[in-house]
């Protein structure tokens, strides 16, 4: 009875795992933003421009910004990508918590927080080049899909 509560267990684990990065990383290891990075600057970001009413100078400024940030996102991303790997391999090796698996964890969950700060920050910065109500409108689309989990709604396109 016993070993057939661990296999359960076991089972448990790696559904949970499966699911907490799969839904999180896309094949590819990059999140959306950098994905919408491949198109051009404008391209990606016309929206911004008409749904905000940008003048030509902010829309300038937040592309230049974007433009800046894309390097950092994608490395974030292929960080995250293999944290969330490594948590993967530990998974399939361990049936139960383990130093591994918490260690693994750590791992994963610092990069997720770092790329959760760092998009926060860019996020600022990018409604700080905007008029004043543009700035907050765009804090407002923006934000509660940051905080709900930056890198979960950037990928979930799967």
């Amino acid at each position: 009875m016993k070993a057939g509560w661990s296999i359960l267990l076991g089972a448990l684990l790696l559904l949970v795992a499966g699911i907490l990065i799969g839904s999180k990383i896309q094949p590819n290891g990059m999140c959306s933003t950098c994905e919408m990075a491949s198109l051009r600057t404008g391209d990606a970001l016309a929206w911004m421009q008409k749904d905000l009413q940008l003048t030509d100078q902010e829309y300038g400024k937040v592309c230049a910004l974007h433009d800046a940030y894309m390097p950092n996102c994608k490395a974030l991303c292929q960080k995250l990508d293999k944290c969330a790997r490594d948590l993967s391999d530990v998974f399939e090796r361990e049936l139960k918590s383990s130093a591994a698996t918490e260690a693994a964890f750590r791992d994963y969950e610092a990069v997720r927080s770092e790329c959760q700060r760092q998009s926060m920050q860019h996020v600022l910065e990018t409604a700080a080049v905007m008029n004043p109500e543009a700035g907050r409108r765009f804090m407002r689309e923006v934000l509660h899909n940051l905080l709900l989990s930056e890198h979960q709604n950037h990928v979930d396109s799967n």
